[in-house]
């Protein structure tokens, strides 16, 4: 669960940060 968890936050983050781009 932490590990999935972890992996949908980073996947989150690269998208957020991306976009912001």
């Amino acid at each position: 669960e932490i590990a999935l968890l972890s992996q949908f936050e980073h996947e989150n983050i690269v998208q957020y940060l991306g976009t912001d781009k």
